[in-house]
């Protein structure tokens, strides 16, 4: 089975015995003679004279080349250019005498010698880690000369590669070692670059309250800059373009006035156009505006498109729950007898368990449930996929839209992120709010498994038992968070189903549910769902109550179906918690009579020392 990579995401089935995989997606692509290291990396056909020797090049910086197109090009056999940006790397290139010597000066001892292929002219490219910080990719913009001989290509910009069939061209220090950081004289040309060049303060003038004089370089850019600033401040267009045609007239070689007014008026009416508009509605409107109602895939809890959490403590049973869901959607099962689903296709993404114990234990749970294991699809990636990474969320989209899921599992939460502090609710929100991606292009709902840390004695003293890891954080993303939480008993394994965050639905009650031994989750008995006490309250409240009232009410209190509150009603009479009686007119139910000659509660009412008592 190939290892997960950012751009294939192996899906399979479990047969039912050796468990092979299939159904593997082709690996990340890469041009005929480009280094093996580069696999994954966006490229584009070139011409000798490196122009693109396609319509336009620009699209592959934003992504892989689809398999139509790479069809296209298996004739071409070099050379191939590289888009710089996110994807990729920042390039510097170090030519002309200037550059040659400045690459020397800064490598020639090899220490810290980045990825660097050598150019035709006998110049350097080196490549360098796409920075992160907003800071600096603020500063980045293809530029020449940002030093004597040094050019900078980022996000915009190409290079050409070097092939085994590229006599010119070589790798210097070969693209197998990460690409270090961007260097911080390159950084500080860049801040240099782009700080405005201002007039000698000899050449300045008076202050008269007008922004700094600028050479004729500086002119448009600080006309944008100046008029955003006094429009931020809330000045008009009119007395923004006033001012800066005065500033203009300073300048040593001033703008036309006309171009001044035409950049400010420009500048205030994209501004007005990102300023949030306030609309109204009359409420009889409101039902035209909603959106088409998606339904659920569990009813009444999770929506499709739904995002969901699951918490538990280590050997809780969470894989094997949701292993049961798994099945009860493919096969449109009502989950644990009492929750209907849709019928959907499922994937389950599986970094914690081998392959063998998921065959056996859906094996098991498929035939205790009699539904179909096929359909179900499974990926067990060796490397951690980092979903904080936008080319591997991106092979889990293209696969989701492939395979049409409905509703996709990730099992379990950190073996998707690379988290510093799994608890730090900060990092913990950003992460998510990358993933909510998927759901919002698929369509599918998304559910993760996550292990829940031991409970604090506040906690206990509250009553709380498990909480995921930056609740606060996945309490606030999810439209679903519930908790699995082990309940002792001697005779069988149960646990405690709680519901705690239910978005599109009133809070629901915790429920107790039974783990049977072909793995097949279930109430644990039918007084959890319809306690046996919730029945004889009703009866006692209502002496003498027919069949057809009882089960109305039970099921309207409990949330119960009608033959639930049957199978209750049945279980309260075997218990002697009521009396049932047969009549001509039906059958009815009354609180249970009880022999004694010491509790009454009705002293005037006798019968051969047999008191009817309302309360035992």
């Amino acid at each position: 089975m190939a290892a997960l990579d950012p751009f294939s995401v192996p899906v399979v089935d479990v047969p039912f015995s050796d468990c092979p995989v299939v159904g593997v997606m082709s690996a990340a692509w890469l041009p005929p003679g480009v280094h093996p290291a580069l696999a994954g990396k966006p490229f584009f056909p070139a011409r000798p004279d490196k122009r693109p020797a396609v319509p336009e090049w620009r699209p592959f910086a934003d992504r892989l080349p689809t398999e139509k197109e790479i069809a296209a090009w298996k004739n071409h056999t070099g050379p191939w250019g590289m888009p710089c940006g996110p994807l990729s790397f920042v390039a510097v290139d170090f030519d002309g005498p200037g550059g040659k010597k400045f690459y020397e000066e800064k490598f020639g001892n090899g220490t810290g010698l980045p990825p660097t292929a050598m150019t035709p002219s006998g110049g350097y490219h080196a490549f360098f880690e796409y920075p992160k910080d907003e800071r600096i990719i603020r500063l980045l913009k293809n530029a020449v000369r940002i030093l004597p001989d040094v050019d900078l290509r980022v996000e915009g910009g190409y290079v050409i590669i070097p092939t085994d069939d590229s006599p010119d061209r070589c790798w210097l220090q070969t693209p197998d070692i990460p690409a270090p950081p961007l260097p911080d004289w390159i950084i500080d040309a860049l801040r240099k670059q782009a700080a405005p060049q201002a007039v000698p303060e000899e050449q300045a003038g008076s202050y008269d309250g007008l922004p700094p004089r600028v050479n004729k370089g500086e002119r448009n850019k600080m006309t944008s800059i100046y008029a955003g600033r006094y429009l931020a401040r809330g000045l008009s267009a009119e007395e923004t373009a006033t001012i800066l045609v005065a500033w203009n007239k300073r300048n040593p070689e001033p703008l036309p006035e006309d171009e001044i007014r035409r950049t400010v008026f420009s500048i205030a009416k994209r501004e007005a156009a990102k300023t949030p508009s306030v609309e109204l509605f009359d409420s009889s409107e409101l039902t035209g505006l909603m959106p088409e109602e998606k339904g659920k895939i569990i009813e009444p809890f999770f929506p499709i498109g739904g995002k969901a959490f699951l918490a538990a403590w280590q050997g809780s049973y969470k894989s094997t729950m949701m292993l049961n869901w798994a099945v009860c959607i493919n096969n449109n099962l009502p989950i644990f007898e009492r929750f209907n689903t849709i019928k959907g296709r499922v994937l389950y993404i599986d970094r914690e368990n081998p392959i063998h114990l998921v065959n056996e234990r859906i094996e098991r749970i498929s035939r205790g449930l009699r539904g179909l294991r096929g359909g179900i699809k499974f990926d067990f990636p060796k490397a951690k996929p980092d979903l904080a990474d936008r080319r591997v969320r991106e092979a889990y989209i293209r696969t989701i839209e492939k395979g049409k899921f409905d509703f996709v599992i990730f099992d379990s939460f950190l073996c998707f992120f690379n988290l510093r502090n799994e608890n730090d609710n900060t990092e913990v929100r950003n992460v998510l709010e990358l993933v909510g991606e998927i759901p919002a292009r698929t369509g599918a709902a998304i559910l993760f498994l996550d292990h829940a840390p031991k409970p604090t004695a506040d906690k206990i003293r509250a009553g709380i038992k498990v909480t995921p890891r930056g609740a606060g954080a996945k309490g606030d993303w999810a439209d679903l968070v519930v908790t699995l939480e082990e309940r002792v008993d001697e005779a069988r394994t149960l646990r405690t189903l709680r519901f705690n965050k239910t978005r599109f639905t009133a809070p629901m009650p915790a429920m107790i549910v039974e783990v049977r031994p072909d793995l097949v989750m279930v109430p644990s008995g039918f007084d959890e769902i319809c306690p046996v006490f919730t029945v004889r309250q009703t009866i006692e409240d209502n002496p003498g109550i027919p069949a057809g009232k009882l089960y109305d009410l039970l099921t309207a209190r409990t949330g119960a179906s009608r033959r639930t509150a049957m199978r209750a009603t049945a279980r309260a009479v075997e218990l002697q918690m009521i009396h049932r009686e047969e009549t001509g007119r039906g059958v009815t139910f009354s609180p249970r009579l009880v022999t004694t000659a010491h509790v009454t509660n009705d002293e005037e009412t006798k019968n051969d020392d047999k008191y009817r008592l309302l309360f035992q």
